[in-house]
């Protein structure tokens, strides 16, 4: 039995999966629909359940279904922190570090976990989670490489030191690469050193509020009047440009702040019915 890190989860529960249409919808995102046998939100919370209760970022107009989907469920949820508006994960996890400032929580490492992935193997996601933790806690951002199931299009990638499959190591990370073409992704899966990017980061609190000062201060400066409990928040959020987290810090990192565990988890973003 693994002895596990202490993680604090944050899933964020923003995106509508309108190529999932007609079930999928903005009313009616992917994460809740049954598209296997639990929705994968109601998947992904069991999932991090064991690290003890996390926090959720969704939309507000996803509120009345959200807090059923936590009833009905019986899910353990420390907070649901409700965005006014949709804004990508830039913000989300901008929200995240600063409400876990607020709560004194600076020192702690929590992971990032978008809530319409699926993962089939466990043990391997949570061997690569305990991995991560460890090279978090020494000051790294790190990130869940995936191992490509072909030279898929609609991912970025990792590029990596080291072509080891190897879950139980942190490895350097030497770029982030764009969605590329077909002719690039076909290269990629021949080299060996690239992974696909599934979103799924792990990091210090402090050292993420870092990385926003000095390559986002606009972003993180827009929390600093933040009421403790959150009442103006949708004054804070009209203004936040809307901007992935990758883009925002993680791609701009030098690879002396970056590590990436390659791991083979039976990932998939479940982004389409060809993906399903």
């Amino acid at each position: 039995h693994l002895c596990f890190m202490k993680i604090i989860p944050v899933i964020l529960s923003g995106g509508s999966g309108t190529r999932l249409w007609p079930i999928s919808r903005n009313q009616f995102p992917k994460q809740f629909c049954e598209l296997l046998d639990k929705p994968l939100q109601t998947l992904t919370i069991e999932r991090l359940q064991k690290y003890g209760p996390g926090l959720l970022i969704t939309g507000e107009k996803l509120k009345d279904m959200t807090e059923r989907d936590i009833i009905q469920n019986k899910h353990n949820i420390e907070k649901v922190l409700y965005e006014p508006f949709a804004k990508n994960t830039a913000a989300a996890v901008a929200l995240a570090c600063k409400y876990l400032e607020i709560t004194n929580r600076t020192q702690e490492v929590i992971g990032v976990f978008p809530s319409d992935s699926l993962i089939l193997k466990n043990k391997e996601f949570e061997t690569a989670l305990e991995v991560a933790a460890k090279s978090a806690a020494e000051g790294y951002v790190v990130t869940l490489g995936i191992k490509p199931r072909g030279p898929e299009i609609g991912f970025g990638y990792i590029q990596v030191k080291e072509r080891a499959l190897n879950t139980q190591k942190s490895t350097e990370v030497l770029k982030f690469h764009e969605k590329p073409t077909v002719e690039v992704a076909q290269k990629f899966i021949a080299d060996g050193h690239y992974f696909w990017n599934a979103g799924i980061f792990i990091f210090k609190v402090h050292k993420m509020i870092e990385h926003f000062k000095k390559h986002e201060p606009d972003i993180w400066n827009a929390f600093v009047d933040l009421k403790n409990d959150l009442s103006n928040l949708k004054t804070i959020y009209k203004d936040i440009k809307s901007i992935s987290v990758d883009y925002a810090i993680v791609e701009k990192l030098s690879s002396s702040d970056l590590r990436c565990i390659p791991c083979d988890i039976g990932w998939s973003d479940v982004g389409s019915w060809d993906a399903l």
